[in-house]
């Protein structure tokens, strides 16, 4: 996901979606944590529902702890 730029990270999604590039037409597309800021986006539900993917609950924060 391009850092920071939601928008630019959606826009890339939609274009590798529709390009069926391997890394976005997967079933962790819509479950990924890289993804997780998107979910909430309604373009992001739409694209998602186009593909028949089920959407999980967006993630509050990544699910990797920080290095104490």
């Amino acid at each position: 996901m391009i850092a920071g730029d939601l928008d630019a990270a959606l826009l890339a999604t939609e274009r590798g979606v529709r390009a069926r590039e391997p890394q976005f037409v997967t079933l962790g597309l819509s479950c990924g944590p890289i993804l997780s800021p998107l979910r909430t986006r309604p373009r992001f539900v739409a694209l998602m529902h186009e593909l028949g993917a089920t959407i999980c609950p967006p993630l509050e924060r990544w699910p990797i702890k920080p290095r104490p």
